[in-house]
């Protein structure tokens, strides 16, 4: 296992614990794949591609793609 998959699950865990939405939890993963990259643009398969890579974490596109709406209205 690498840092980043261990590091992850102990956030994605620890919010989860303090009753975090799942959401939201999401969202937090989503916007910090921006701050690796040092980008403003990104579509959800460079997203969850990035999700994967720096976190382990694969999710659907289709939820990437809602949660990226709900981050932008």
């Amino acid at each position: 296992m690498n840092k980043e998959f261990l590091a992850s699950t102990s956030v994605f865990a620890e919010m989860a614990n303090n009753r975090v939405d799942i959401q939201k939890i999401i969202n937090e993963f989503i916007i910090s794949t921006y701050l690796l990259n040092n980008t403003f643009s990104q579509d959800s398969t460079q997203i969850r591609s990035e999700l994967v890579k720096h976190f382990d974490i694969d999710v659907p596109e289709a939820i990437i793609r809602t949660q990226c709406k709900k981050i932008n209205s």
